[in-house]
């Protein structure tokens, strides 16, 4: 796991990059966010498994060097940094044994998904031979192109998609759930090393990983409309501070999500973005949705149900209740999390066992309970308007935890003491006077007592 900078370190370092960017008289941008087996997840071929087709597209400014290379069987991606690395092995690759050897997009998608979704890339060339990777090159210089124009990004990715379609295999296929819609496209966009000072004093700051649509372009491919995309850089204008880390496997996968309907679950409260250096995080690092930096994180037990995958049990009577890890497919109990429904018919309280043998913010926080509240009605974690809020960890954890824990227990009786950061509390404040108490060990499974008002 990635060593965690503290919020202090943080501050003195933004502070020290925005005099610098004073003296060049330049204005810096703001800061937004984006230990399993392998014998189980991986990216082995079944009929129960939905598949989406991926299309992959690589474009370069004009006049840059290449920066793909290799086959279209196995395209290799050069990052800002020198170093190589073989994009089919971060889609594919079934060689990662636990979370801290950062698994390939399809394992991390077999995980959440507990077996259910397969990607399927199709690697694209602008080559006339159709088989040695190119990338397509633009008609504008880097330093000349607008960041900020989302629609000039369309439409050099419109003419992309036509300029490899020659490339794209026979057999393959585009839209695996026949809607007439190419599945997802991934446009991962350059520069080069020596162009990266060019690229980033040009105008605009469109340059975040974003997952949207181009239906508004009627790009046809085999008769197939581009649709819901992805567009990745290999360099980020936003990460003044991490010049060149922009793509990494870990933000190719929290976009992918995007395609499968899972909206963000950071905060972008701007102010605090560009303080800290990162955004406000209402789940913690326990969503790959919310801070992907945490790459090993599984998806919060609730959002796992967007697959329709998962079995949530509910709890309406006070009582003792076991739970598994989230990550087991197929738990003995046949339950992967709790539900606690209130008197609020779009609020509930959800109940989850994470443990770091299978997830990797657990790896680094220690095993123990999740508690969150979820609101039915969002979809999402906006500034004041949260889908998802993390409300405690209580049990196990260590002190490197993003979010207080609470070793006894969370939730204190409504009416008997003043509100605290014990309660359990609905949107508006209000406590509901739930109580989670008496966590038993951490082990295969957790036990723990629900006291309902």
């Amino acid at each position: 796991m990635k060593q965690r900078t503290t919020i202090a370190m943080r501050m003195k370092r933004r502070l020290a990059l925005l005099l610098c960017a004073c003296l060049l008289l330049t204005a810096a941008p703001q800061m937004f966010p984006a230990a399993w087996d392998s014998a189980a997840y991986g990216t082995t071929e079944s009929s129960a498994l939905r598949k989406r087709a991926e299309l992959v597209v690589f474009i370069r400014f004009k006049g840059e060097k290449e920066f793909v290379s290799g086959t279209t069987a196995n395209p290799v991606v050069t990052l800002l940094d020198g170093s190589q690395i073989n994009l089919n092995e971060w889609y594919n690759a079934q060689n990662a044994g636990d979370y801290a050897e950062d698994p390939s997009l399809n394992q991390f998608v077999q995980k959440v998904s507990y077996n259910g979704i397969l990607a399927k890339p199709i690697y694209t060339s602008a080559s006339s031979d159709n088989t040695k990777m190119v990338s397509y090159e633009c008609d504008t210089k880097a330093g000349d192109a607008d960041f900020s124009d989302n629609s000039w990004f369309k439409d050099v990715q419109a003419k992309a998609l036509q300029a490899v379609e020659a490339s794209i295999p026979k057999d393959a296929i585009l839209d695996y759930d026949n809607d007439g819609r190419i599945d997802n496209c991934m446009f991962l966009w350059g520069p080069t090393k020596s162009n990266a000072f060019f690229y980033y004093m040009s105008s605009g700051d469109g340059s975040q990983a974003h997952q949207w649509s181009m239906w508004n372009k009627n790009v046809r491919i085999r008769g197939k409309r581009a649709d819901s995309y992805v567009r990745n850089f290999i360099y980020s204008k936003a990460n003044i501070n991490v010049i060149g880390a922009a793509f990494d496997k870990s933000a190719m996968v929290h976009e992918f999500m995007h395609t499968l309907g899972l909206p963000d679950l950071y905060s972008n409260d701007q102010w605090y973005s560009w303080l800290v250096g990162s955004s406000y995080l209402p789940v913690g690092d326990w969503d790959i949705q919310s801070d992907h930096s945490e790459y090993g994180s599984t998806f919060l037990a609730q959002r796992i149900r967007y697959f329709n995958t998962g079995t949530f049990g509910e709890i309406t009577k006070s009582g003792t209740y076991t739970l598994y890890d989230v990550n087991e497919p197929n738990p003995a109990n046949g339950i992967n999390g709790y539900k606690i429904p209130t008197s609020r018919s779009n609020e509930y309280f959800a109940i989850e066992y994470r443990r770091g043998i299978t997830d990797g913010a657990a790896a680094e926080h220690g095993d123990g309970i999740l508690v969150y509240r979820v609101k039915t009605d969002k979809s999402g974690n906006v500034e004041g308007d949260e889908e998802i809020h993390l409300y405690g960890r209580v049990a196990g954890f260590n002190d490197t935890a993003s979010i207080s824990d609470s070793k006894d227990g969370i939730g204190d009786l409504p009416g008997t003491i003043a509100s605290t950061r014990n309660d359990l509390e609905f949107t508006d404040g209000t406590n509901s006077g739930i109580r989670i108490k008496n966590i038993g060990k951490a082990g295969e499974t957790i036990s723990f007592e629900v006291v309902l008002p």
